[in-house]
């Protein structure tokens, strides 16, 4: 009896002693979490005022080629639908609306450049 009362008590506190490190390892890993949001929000504000002061645009800045190549700015249209007023840039396929007309009336429908 006294020798299942020993493996008992001791029991007690090993289980203790794991709730208790338990409980710190829960504290920690919160503070661990809430340290890092601050310091990436730092990070993210600190990076934010560099671009900003260097007027830096996002293809200054990729790292990767591929993404430089998807940043670059649109193609202004070359043709407007009067109708509708939407637009194509000559690339791709050719949108319904100006797929059937004549060489003529697809010269009509040509965006004029702002120099002209």
């Amino acid at each position: 009896m006294i020798f299942i009362y020993h493996i008992y008590s001791q029991g007690k506190s090993i289980m203790s002693n794991y709730d208790e490190l338990y409980k710190q390892h829960q504290e920690l890993t919160k503070k661990l979490e809430d340290a890092k949001k601050e310091e990436a929000n730092k990070a993210i504000k600190t990076i934010r005022e560099l671009i900003s002061k260097f007027d830096l645009e996002p293809e200054d800045y990729a790292v990767n080629p591929h993404i430089k190549k998807t940043l670059k700015k649109k193609k202004e249209f070359q043709y407007k639908d009067p109708a509708s007023g939407n637009g194509w840039t000559g690339h791709g396929r050719t949108p319904g609306w100006i797929k059937d007309k004549s060489e003529e009336e697809r010269e009509a429908m040509r965006v004029k450049p702002d120099g002209d």
